[in-house]
C-alpha cells in the first residue's frame, strides 16, 4: 500500500495549527519520492522560539548518562549532550500533572565530526584498504544525511552556531521525571535547540 501523507494528515492532535500541519505533510510528502536521491531540505527544522518548558524534541547540552565500562562489565556516570524523548509533547511535571506519571527518556547526542571520526576508527581496525575507508566513510555520511539509517538522527546545523549533530537513537537512556523537576530550571535556559513540528 503506498505512503499517502495526506491520509496521515487526519490523525493529527487538534492543538496543531493549519501552518504547523501543512509543514509536517510537507516533510511527509519527501518519502513519496524516491529517498535515495531526494535532497533533504532543512529549513524550519528548529523552532525559532522555544517553549518556556522542556519538550520532546529538546537538545540538552549535558545529561547524566550510564556509561557501559567493558572491563569490569558495569556501568559508570558520565554526562553527554541529549536529545529529550518522551511519549508525550512535554514533560512538564509541576505545570502539566497526570494521572499516570509519565518518565523522561533522552538519546546522546554526538558531534557529526567525532561521529565520523569513530566510524573511520572501527573501519580502520578492520585493516581496509585506505580507499575503501574512504569510500564507505562517504556512502555512510550521505545516508547520514539524507536519513536513511535507522539506528542514527542526523540534526543538520542550527541556531546559534550549533554544529551538526547525530542522535544515537539505538542507545536510550532515561532519569525520573522527578529528577528532571529540580534540574529542568537549570538545563532551560542552557537548552541547545528546540525540534520544530
Amino acid at each position: 500500500m503506498a505512503f499517502d501523507a495526506t491520509e496521515v494528515a487526519r490523525l493529527f492532535p487538534s492543538f496543531l495549527s493549519a501552518p504547523e500541519k501543512d509543514r509536517i505533510v510537507q516533510g511527509l510528502r519527501q518519502f513519496d519520492e524516491s529517498v535515495a536521491t531526494a535532497p533533504k531540505l532543512y529549513t524550519h527544522f528548529f523552532a525559532s522560539t522555544p517553549a518556556p518548558y522542556l519538550l520532546q524534541g529538546d537538545l540538552l547540552p549535558s545529561i547524566r548518562v550510564p556509561v557501559w565500562q567493558t572491563g569490569p562489565a558495569s556501568f559508570g556516570k558520565g554526562y553527554t549532550p541529549a536529545l529529550l524523548i518522551a511519549n508525550t509533547c512535554d514533560v512538564d511535571v509541576l505545570g502539566n500533572p497526570r494521572n499516570v506519571p509519565k518518565e523522561v527518556g533522552f538519546v546522546p547526542l554526538v558531534p557529526l565530526p567525532d561521529f565520523i571520526t569513530a566510524l573511520r576508527s572501527r573501519l580502520e581496525a578492520l585493516s581496509l584498504s585506505p580507499a575503501t575507508i574512504r569510500a564507505k566513510v562517504q556512502s555512510i555520511e550521505k545516508e547520514l544525511r539524507s536519513q536513511l539509517l535507522t539506528n542514527v538522527f542526523y540534526l543538520p546545523a542550527g541556531p546559534g552556531g550549533l554544529p551538526e549533530y547525530v542522535a544515537l537513537l539505538d542507545r536510550p537512556f532515561w532519569f525520573p521525571a522527578s529528577e528532571l523537576a529540580e534540574i529542568g530550571p537549570a538545563l532551560l535556559p542552557r537548552r541547545l535547540a528546540s525540534l520544530s513540528q
